[in-house]
Protein backbone atom coordinates (compact mmCIF):
# COMPACT_ATOMS: atom_id res chain seq x y z
CA UNK A 1 0.00 0.00 0.00
CA UNK A 2 1.23 3.69 -0.62
CA UNK A 3 0.30 6.45 1.36
CA UNK A 4 -0.70 9.45 -0.31
CA UNK A 5 -1.89 12.81 0.26
CA UNK A 6 -4.65 13.35 -1.99
CA UNK A 7 -7.58 11.72 -1.06
CA UNK A 8 -8.82 10.04 -3.91
CA UNK A 9 -7.68 10.16 -8.07
CA UNK A 10 -9.91 12.63 -8.69
CA UNK A 11 -7.91 15.48 -6.64
CA UNK A 12 -4.67 14.52 -9.02
CA UNK A 13 -7.00 14.65 -11.93
CA UNK A 14 -8.28 17.93 -10.90
CA UNK A 15 -4.69 19.64 -10.44
CA UNK A 16 -3.80 18.47 -13.81
CA UNK A 17 -6.34 20.12 -15.05
CA UNK A 18 -5.71 23.32 -13.09
CA UNK A 19 -1.65 23.07 -14.53
CA UNK A 20 -2.16 22.39 -17.61
CA UNK A 21 -5.57 22.34 -19.09
CA UNK A 22 -7.13 25.64 -17.79
CA UNK A 23 -3.49 27.19 -17.49
CA UNK A 24 -4.79 30.23 -16.24
CA UNK A 25 -3.04 32.45 -13.04
CA UNK A 26 -5.71 31.90 -10.83
CA UNK A 27 -6.10 28.31 -11.41
CA UNK A 28 -1.97 27.90 -11.31
CA UNK A 29 -2.50 29.73 -8.39
CA UNK A 30 -5.44 27.33 -6.92
CA UNK A 31 -2.84 24.15 -8.11
CA UNK A 32 0.27 26.09 -5.43
CA UNK A 33 -2.32 26.02 -2.64
CA UNK A 34 -3.39 22.53 -3.17
CA UNK A 35 0.02 21.76 -3.10
CA UNK A 36 1.15 23.56 -0.08
CA UNK A 37 -1.98 21.64 1.48
CA UNK A 38 -0.45 18.27 0.76
CA UNK A 39 3.09 19.59 2.50
CA UNK A 40 1.28 19.52 5.79
CA UNK A 41 0.29 16.02 5.46
CA UNK A 42 3.64 14.55 5.79
CA UNK A 43 6.85 13.27 2.92
CA UNK A 44 4.25 11.86 0.97
CA UNK A 45 4.09 14.29 -2.07
CA UNK A 46 6.30 12.61 -5.15
CA UNK A 47 8.82 15.43 -6.17
CA UNK A 48 7.74 15.99 -9.51
CA UNK A 49 4.58 16.68 -8.70
CA UNK A 50 5.66 19.56 -5.98
CA UNK A 51 8.29 20.73 -8.33
CA UNK A 52 6.02 20.98 -11.69
CA UNK A 53 4.24 23.89 -8.88
CA UNK A 54 7.07 25.35 -8.44
CA UNK A 55 8.39 25.94 -11.36
CA UNK A 56 4.92 27.50 -12.78
CA UNK A 57 5.08 29.39 -9.15
CA UNK A 58 8.27 31.01 -10.98
CA UNK A 59 6.72 31.75 -13.80
CA UNK A 60 3.98 33.48 -11.97
CA UNK A 61 6.69 35.90 -10.22
CA UNK A 62 8.17 36.44 -13.28
CA UNK A 63 5.22 38.68 -14.92
CA UNK A 64 6.97 39.32 -18.08
CA UNK A 65 4.00 40.98 -19.84
CA UNK A 66 3.97 43.78 -17.82
CA UNK A 67 6.62 45.74 -20.15
CA UNK A 68 6.13 48.65 -17.57
CA UNK A 69 7.17 47.45 -14.52
CA UNK A 70 9.86 45.59 -16.57
CA UNK A 71 12.72 48.24 -15.54
CA UNK A 72 11.80 48.06 -11.88
CA UNK A 73 11.83 44.44 -11.69
CA UNK A 74 14.10 42.87 -9.62
CA UNK A 75 16.50 41.04 -11.79
CA UNK A 76 18.58 39.42 -9.18
CA UNK A 77 15.61 38.10 -7.34
CA UNK A 78 14.24 36.58 -10.03
CA UNK A 79 17.43 34.69 -10.85
CA UNK A 80 17.80 33.46 -7.67
CA UNK A 81 13.99 32.58 -7.52
CA UNK A 82 14.96 30.36 -10.38
CA UNK A 83 17.92 28.75 -9.70
CA UNK A 84 17.05 27.56 -6.53
CA UNK A 85 13.96 25.87 -8.00
CA UNK A 86 15.79 24.22 -10.86
CA UNK A 87 18.85 23.30 -8.98
CA UNK A 88 16.36 21.41 -6.24
CA UNK A 89 14.35 19.93 -9.24
CA UNK A 90 17.68 18.27 -10.56
CA UNK A 91 18.67 16.59 -8.18
CA UNK A 92 15.02 15.50 -6.34
CA UNK A 93 14.82 13.71 -9.83
CA UNK A 94 18.89 12.54 -10.03
CA UNK A 95 19.47 11.79 -6.45
CA UNK A 96 17.13 8.87 -6.28
CA UNK A 97 19.00 6.82 -9.17
CA UNK A 98 22.41 7.76 -7.45
CA UNK A 99 22.57 4.02 -6.32
CA UNK A 100 25.72 2.75 -6.93
CA UNK A 101 28.59 2.22 -4.67
CA UNK A 102 30.65 5.21 -6.41
CA UNK A 103 29.42 8.09 -7.52
CA UNK A 104 27.90 8.10 -11.10
CA UNK A 105 28.32 11.43 -12.93
CA UNK A 106 25.44 13.44 -13.06
CA UNK A 107 25.29 13.76 -17.31
CA UNK A 108 24.96 9.76 -17.00
CA UNK A 109 22.03 9.76 -14.56
CA UNK A 110 20.72 12.43 -16.47
CA UNK A 111 21.04 10.55 -19.92
CA UNK A 112 19.33 7.40 -18.13
CA UNK A 113 16.23 8.70 -17.21
CA UNK A 114 16.09 11.12 -20.23
CA UNK A 115 16.60 14.51 -18.47
CA UNK A 116 18.41 16.88 -21.20
CA UNK A 117 22.11 16.90 -20.11
CA UNK A 118 22.12 21.05 -20.49
CA UNK A 119 19.45 21.28 -17.27
CA UNK A 120 22.64 19.38 -15.48
CA UNK A 121 24.92 22.07 -16.72
CA UNK A 122 22.76 25.14 -15.46
CA UNK A 123 22.48 23.43 -12.20
CA UNK A 124 26.34 23.55 -11.92
CA UNK A 125 26.56 27.02 -13.07
CA UNK A 126 24.03 27.96 -10.55
CA UNK A 127 25.52 26.59 -7.77
CA UNK A 128 29.40 26.83 -8.37
CA UNK A 129 30.35 29.98 -10.76
CA UNK A 130 30.37 33.62 -9.29
CA UNK A 131 27.70 35.00 -12.22
CA UNK A 132 24.04 33.52 -12.20
CA UNK A 133 23.15 32.45 -15.83
CA UNK A 134 21.40 35.05 -17.50
CA UNK A 135 17.44 35.41 -16.80
CA UNK A 136 16.67 34.79 -20.73
CA UNK A 137 18.24 31.26 -19.94
CA UNK A 138 16.58 30.52 -16.60
CA UNK A 139 13.41 31.19 -18.37
CA UNK A 140 13.85 28.98 -21.36
CA UNK A 141 15.01 26.24 -18.85
CA UNK A 142 11.71 26.74 -17.09
CA UNK A 143 9.60 26.07 -19.59
CA UNK A 144 11.49 22.99 -21.04
CA UNK A 145 11.40 21.71 -17.73
CA UNK A 146 7.66 22.03 -17.39
CA UNK A 147 7.43 20.32 -20.68
CA UNK A 148 9.75 17.58 -19.40
CA UNK A 149 7.32 16.45 -16.68
CA UNK A 150 4.20 17.26 -18.49
CA UNK A 151 5.53 14.64 -21.76
CA UNK A 152 7.43 12.18 -18.71
CA UNK A 153 5.01 12.35 -15.89
CA UNK A 154 1.61 13.75 -16.40
CA UNK A 155 1.22 13.12 -20.11
CA UNK A 156 0.91 9.28 -19.18
CA UNK A 157 -1.44 6.55 -20.78
CA UNK A 158 -2.16 5.57 -16.92
CA UNK A 159 -3.76 8.73 -16.78
CA UNK A 160 -6.58 8.10 -19.50
CA UNK A 161 -10.19 7.06 -17.54
CA UNK A 162 -10.95 3.61 -19.01
CA UNK A 163 -14.71 4.71 -17.84
CA UNK A 164 -14.65 7.16 -20.95
CA UNK A 165 -14.27 4.65 -24.12
CA UNK A 166 -16.97 4.72 -25.95
CA UNK A 167 -18.09 0.96 -26.47
CA UNK A 168 -19.77 1.87 -29.77
CA UNK A 169 -16.17 1.88 -31.21
CA UNK A 170 -15.78 -1.77 -30.51
CA UNK A 171 -19.09 -2.28 -32.14
CA UNK A 172 -18.10 -0.63 -35.46
CA UNK A 173 -17.06 -2.83 -38.57
CA UNK A 174 -13.52 -3.19 -39.83
CA UNK A 175 -14.90 -0.97 -43.08
CA UNK A 176 -15.17 2.30 -40.45
CA UNK A 177 -11.89 1.30 -38.23
CA UNK A 178 -9.77 1.48 -41.84
CA UNK A 179 -11.47 4.83 -42.50
CA UNK A 180 -10.68 6.02 -39.06
CA UNK A 181 -7.05 4.82 -39.06
CA UNK A 182 -6.82 6.31 -42.81
CA UNK A 183 -7.98 9.22 -41.38
CA UNK A 184 -6.04 9.92 -38.44
CA UNK A 185 -2.92 8.71 -40.66
CA UNK A 186 -3.39 11.86 -43.15
CA UNK A 187 -4.24 14.35 -39.98
CA UNK A 188 -0.99 12.91 -38.98
CA UNK A 189 0.92 13.49 -42.26
CA UNK A 190 -0.53 16.79 -42.38
CA UNK A 191 1.03 18.33 -38.92
CA UNK A 192 4.32 16.25 -39.97
CA UNK A 193 4.57 18.15 -43.00
CA UNK A 194 4.00 21.59 -41.19
CA UNK A 195 6.60 20.50 -38.64
CA UNK A 196 8.69 19.88 -41.26
CA UNK A 197 8.09 23.58 -43.15
CA UNK A 198 9.08 24.97 -39.92
CA UNK A 199 12.17 23.35 -39.97
CA UNK A 200 13.36 24.63 -42.94
CA UNK A 201 13.01 28.00 -41.89
CA UNK A 202 14.75 27.20 -38.74
CA UNK A 203 17.17 24.92 -39.77
CA UNK A 204 20.19 27.14 -39.40
CA UNK A 205 19.26 28.68 -35.91
CA UNK A 206 18.79 24.82 -34.84
CA UNK A 207 22.46 23.88 -36.23
CA UNK A 208 24.06 26.94 -34.46
CA UNK A 209 22.08 25.95 -30.82
CA UNK A 210 22.33 22.27 -31.35
CA UNK A 211 23.24 22.78 -27.42
CA UNK A 212 19.54 22.78 -27.18
CA UNK A 213 19.00 19.43 -28.39
CA UNK A 214 21.70 17.50 -28.55
CA UNK A 215 22.80 15.03 -25.77
CA UNK A 216 26.34 16.85 -24.92
CA UNK A 217 27.35 19.80 -22.06
CA UNK A 218 27.06 23.24 -23.50
CA UNK A 219 29.53 25.87 -23.11
CA UNK A 220 29.86 28.49 -20.36
CA UNK A 221 29.47 30.95 -23.61
CA UNK A 222 25.80 29.76 -24.09
CA UNK A 223 24.74 31.20 -20.69
CA UNK A 224 25.82 35.17 -21.79
CA UNK A 225 23.43 38.14 -21.80
CA UNK A 226 22.00 38.06 -25.39
CA UNK A 227 19.66 40.62 -27.18
CA UNK A 228 16.13 40.41 -27.31
CA UNK A 229 16.31 39.08 -31.16
CA UNK A 230 18.08 36.19 -29.40
CA UNK A 231 15.87 35.73 -27.14
CA UNK A 232 12.87 35.35 -29.61
CA UNK A 233 14.94 33.02 -31.61
CA UNK A 234 15.67 30.88 -28.62
CA UNK A 235 11.67 30.85 -27.79
CA UNK A 236 10.74 29.91 -31.46
CA UNK A 237 13.46 26.95 -31.21
CA UNK A 238 12.01 25.31 -27.93
CA UNK A 239 8.48 25.60 -29.22
CA UNK A 240 9.74 23.42 -32.47
CA UNK A 241 11.50 20.82 -30.36
CA UNK A 242 8.65 20.87 -27.99
CA UNK A 243 6.26 19.87 -30.66
CA UNK A 244 8.52 17.89 -32.34
CA UNK A 245 8.67 15.50 -29.27
CA UNK A 246 4.76 15.80 -28.22
CA UNK A 247 4.28 14.07 -32.28
CA UNK A 248 6.38 11.42 -30.99
CA UNK A 249 5.37 10.85 -27.74
CA UNK A 250 1.70 10.91 -28.86
CA UNK A 251 1.06 10.19 -32.81
CA UNK A 252 1.96 6.83 -34.32
CA UNK A 253 5.45 6.02 -33.78
CA UNK A 254 5.38 3.80 -37.80
CA UNK A 255 4.14 7.12 -39.80
CA UNK A 256 6.73 9.47 -37.95
CA UNK A 257 9.25 7.35 -38.42
CA UNK A 258 8.69 6.37 -42.41
CA UNK A 259 7.74 10.46 -43.32
CA UNK A 260 10.93 11.29 -41.32
CA UNK A 261 13.12 8.72 -43.30
CA UNK A 262 11.92 9.44 -46.43
CA UNK A 263 12.04 13.68 -45.88
CA UNK A 264 14.90 13.84 -43.66
CA UNK A 265 18.35 15.98 -43.81
CA UNK A 266 21.46 15.18 -42.15
CA UNK A 267 20.58 17.83 -39.68
CA UNK A 268 17.19 16.90 -38.88
CA UNK A 269 18.06 12.70 -38.74
CA UNK A 270 20.53 14.07 -36.20
CA UNK A 271 18.07 16.03 -34.04
CA UNK A 272 15.41 13.43 -34.29
CA UNK A 273 18.27 10.75 -32.47
CA UNK A 274 19.21 13.03 -29.89
CA UNK A 275 15.76 14.20 -28.89
CA UNK A 276 13.50 11.48 -29.48
CA UNK A 277 13.77 8.25 -27.48
CA UNK A 278 13.63 4.79 -29.02
CA UNK A 279 13.97 6.71 -32.33
CA UNK A 280 17.11 4.98 -33.41
CA UNK A 281 15.90 1.39 -33.02
CA UNK A 282 13.06 2.48 -34.41
CA UNK A 283 14.51 3.93 -37.43
CA UNK A 284 16.51 0.91 -38.06
CA UNK A 285 13.15 -1.19 -38.12
CA UNK A 286 11.54 0.70 -40.77
CA UNK A 287 14.82 0.39 -43.10
CA UNK A 288 15.13 -3.27 -42.26
CA UNK A 289 11.47 -4.19 -42.75
CA UNK A 290 10.34 -2.02 -45.74
CA UNK A 291 14.05 -3.36 -47.25
CA UNK A 292 12.94 -7.13 -46.74
CA UNK A 293 9.39 -5.84 -48.41
CA UNK A 294 11.20 -4.64 -51.37
CA UNK A 295 13.83 -7.46 -52.07
CA UNK A 296 10.73 -9.90 -52.01
CA UNK A 297 8.46 -7.58 -53.96
CA UNK A 298 6.10 -6.63 -51.70
CA UNK A 299 4.56 -3.14 -51.64
CA UNK A 300 6.96 0.03 -49.84
CA UNK A 301 7.29 3.50 -50.38
CA UNK A 302 10.90 3.06 -49.33
CA UNK A 303 11.43 3.31 -52.95
CA UNK A 304 10.15 6.82 -53.17
CA UNK A 305 13.64 7.93 -51.55
CA UNK A 306 16.37 5.25 -52.05
CA UNK A 307 15.67 4.42 -55.91
CA UNK A 308 18.91 2.05 -55.69
CA UNK A 309 20.74 0.32 -52.87
CA UNK A 310 24.06 2.24 -53.30
CA UNK A 311 21.47 5.62 -51.91
CA UNK A 312 20.17 3.66 -49.03
CA UNK A 313 23.73 2.20 -47.96
CA UNK A 314 25.06 5.76 -47.92
CA UNK A 315 22.24 6.38 -46.05
CA UNK A 316 22.51 3.41 -43.16
CA UNK A 317 26.33 4.73 -43.07
CA UNK A 318 25.43 8.03 -41.80
CA UNK A 319 22.74 6.76 -39.46
CA UNK A 320 25.16 4.77 -37.88
CA UNK A 321 27.58 6.96 -37.50
CA UNK A 322 25.32 9.42 -35.51
CA UNK A 323 24.74 7.05 -33.23
CA UNK A 324 26.58 5.54 -30.06
CA UNK A 325 27.04 1.26 -31.34
CA UNK A 326 28.47 0.05 -28.46
CA UNK A 327 24.69 1.27 -26.58
CA UNK A 328 22.74 0.39 -29.17
CA UNK A 329 23.81 -3.77 -29.66
CA UNK A 330 23.31 -3.50 -25.37
CA UNK A 331 19.73 -2.78 -26.62
CA UNK A 332 17.44 -5.63 -26.14
CA UNK A 333 14.68 -4.55 -28.84
CA UNK A 334 18.00 -3.98 -31.27
CA UNK A 335 19.06 -7.55 -30.68
CA UNK A 336 15.30 -9.15 -31.13
CA UNK A 337 15.20 -6.68 -34.45
CA UNK A 338 18.40 -8.01 -35.61
CA UNK A 339 18.02 -11.71 -34.90
CA UNK A 340 14.24 -11.61 -37.02
CA UNK A 341 15.13 -10.85 -40.09
CA UNK A 342 17.98 -12.42 -42.65
CA UNK A 343 18.82 -10.17 -45.15
CA UNK A 344 22.10 -8.43 -46.14
CA UNK A 345 21.39 -5.45 -45.31
CA UNK A 346 21.07 -6.52 -41.14
CA UNK A 347 24.96 -7.72 -41.92
CA UNK A 348 25.56 -3.87 -43.22
CA UNK A 349 24.40 -1.98 -40.42
CA UNK A 350 26.14 -4.75 -37.90
CA UNK A 351 29.14 -4.23 -39.96
CA UNK A 352 28.86 -0.14 -39.56
CA UNK A 353 27.93 -0.18 -35.70
CA UNK A 354 31.39 -2.56 -35.51
CA UNK A 355 33.74 -0.80 -37.36
CA UNK A 356 32.77 3.05 -36.25
CA UNK A 357 33.15 2.08 -32.63
CA UNK A 358 36.06 -0.60 -33.14
CA UNK A 359 38.52 1.48 -30.93
CA UNK A 360 36.15 1.68 -27.92
CA UNK A 361 35.82 -1.98 -28.71
CA UNK A 362 39.58 -2.79 -28.17
CA UNK A 363 39.89 -0.89 -25.25
CA UNK A 364 36.83 -1.66 -23.25
CA UNK A 365 35.36 -5.21 -21.96
CA UNK A 366 32.55 -6.42 -23.97
CA UNK A 367 29.37 -6.33 -21.53
CA UNK A 368 27.19 -9.28 -21.05
CA UNK A 369 23.75 -8.09 -22.14
CA UNK A 370 26.14 -6.79 -25.42
CA UNK A 371 24.54 -8.28 -28.85
CA UNK A 372 27.08 -10.33 -30.51
CA UNK A 373 27.13 -8.76 -33.48
CA UNK A 374 29.60 -11.48 -35.22
CA UNK A 375 27.91 -14.35 -34.33
CA UNK A 376 24.15 -12.81 -36.13
CA UNK A 377 26.39 -11.78 -39.25
CA UNK A 378 27.47 -15.66 -39.07
CA UNK A 379 24.36 -16.99 -39.04
CA UNK A 380 22.67 -14.82 -41.52
CA UNK A 381 25.50 -15.92 -43.79
CA UNK A 382 24.85 -19.07 -43.05
CA UNK A 383 21.88 -19.43 -44.87
CA UNK A 384 23.22 -17.84 -47.86
CA UNK A 385 22.46 -14.29 -48.00
CA UNK A 386 25.31 -12.36 -49.89
CA UNK A 387 26.22 -8.60 -51.07
CA UNK A 388 24.31 -9.46 -53.91
CA UNK A 389 21.20 -9.81 -52.44
CA UNK A 390 20.97 -5.76 -52.79
CA UNK A 391 20.79 -5.89 -56.57
CA UNK A 392 17.40 -7.21 -55.77
CA UNK A 393 16.41 -3.63 -54.01
CA UNK A 394 17.34 -2.24 -57.72
CA UNK A 395 15.22 -4.72 -59.74
CA UNK A 396 12.13 -5.83 -57.99
CA UNK A 397 9.05 -3.47 -58.89
CA UNK A 398 5.65 -3.44 -57.26
CA UNK A 399 3.83 -6.44 -57.98
CA UNK A 400 1.21 -4.09 -59.14
CA UNK A 401 3.09 -2.81 -61.52
CA UNK A 402 5.18 -5.86 -62.91
CA UNK A 403 2.03 -7.71 -63.25
CA UNK A 404 0.72 -5.65 -66.09
CA UNK A 405 2.28 -5.92 -69.40
CA UNK A 406 2.95 -3.61 -72.37
CA UNK A 407 1.06 -4.88 -75.91
CA UNK A 408 2.45 -5.54 -78.31
CA UNK A 409 3.09 -3.28 -81.45
CA UNK A 410 1.45 -4.20 -84.23
CA UNK A 411 3.70 -4.63 -87.38
CA UNK A 412 1.86 -2.57 -89.66
CA UNK A 413 1.68 0.29 -86.96
CA UNK A 414 4.10 3.75 -87.98
CA UNK A 415 4.89 3.61 -84.76
CA UNK A 416 7.34 0.46 -84.98
CA UNK A 417 9.05 2.81 -87.81
CA UNK A 418 9.49 5.52 -85.48
CA UNK A 419 10.66 2.82 -82.86
CA UNK A 420 12.80 1.58 -85.08
CA UNK A 421 14.58 4.39 -86.03
CA UNK A 422 15.54 5.69 -82.96
CA UNK A 423 16.87 2.21 -81.97
CA UNK A 424 19.19 2.84 -84.80
CA UNK A 425 19.86 7.05 -83.40
CA UNK A 426 20.90 5.32 -80.02
CA UNK A 427 23.37 2.70 -81.73
CA UNK A 428 25.10 5.15 -83.87
CA UNK A 429 25.21 7.62 -81.06
CA UNK A 430 27.03 4.50 -79.26
CA UNK A 431 29.26 4.17 -81.70
CA UNK A 432 30.45 7.74 -82.58
CA UNK A 433 31.16 8.06 -78.57
CA UNK A 434 33.38 4.84 -78.62
CA UNK A 435 35.23 6.30 -81.34
CA UNK A 436 36.49 9.71 -80.12
CA UNK A 437 38.48 9.95 -77.13
CA UNK A 438 38.58 13.14 -74.98
CA UNK A 439 42.17 14.65 -74.58
CA UNK A 440 43.24 14.69 -71.08
CA UNK A 441 45.64 16.24 -69.09
CA UNK A 442 49.17 15.28 -69.55
CA UNK A 443 48.58 13.36 -73.20
CA UNK A 444 50.07 14.36 -76.50
CA UNK A 445 48.03 16.26 -78.63
CA UNK A 446 47.96 15.02 -82.70
CA UNK A 447 48.88 17.81 -84.80
CA UNK A 448 50.05 20.86 -81.95
CA UNK A 449 52.06 23.22 -82.59
CA UNK A 450 53.52 25.94 -80.37
CA UNK A 451 52.42 29.38 -80.70
CA UNK A 452 52.94 32.82 -78.87
CA UNK A 453 50.54 33.49 -76.29
CA UNK A 454 47.44 34.99 -77.35
CA UNK A 455 47.81 34.05 -81.23
CA UNK A 456 44.73 32.10 -82.58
Amino acid sequence: MRITPWKSRSELEQLKQWLFVDATVASKKRAIQRIDAYLTRGPYLPHIIEYTVRLMQCQLNDDVEDEEDSNDRDVENLKWNYCMVLIRFVNGMLDPVQQGQFAIPLHKLAENIGLPSWFVELRHLSTHERELPSLEMLRLCCKEAIQWTWDNYWNNDEWEDEDDEDPEDEEDPEGNQDSQKKREKEEQIARLKALFKEYLDLKKPLREREYLWKRLGITRSAFGEQDLSQDRELVLLSDWLSQLKTMWKQDNKDTFVEFITLHCDETLLEICLNSLETFEVRGMEWLIDNYDKKIKNEETSIGDRFTNYKKLLKFLKRYCSLIDGRKLLSNGSFGSLVEKYDNYLVIYILQQLLSGDSNSYSRKKKKSSELDAKRVMDRITAHGVRDVELELFNTRKRASSSSSTAEPVPEDSPALDILQDLQNLKSQFKRVKQESKNITNWQEAPDWEPKPFGVI
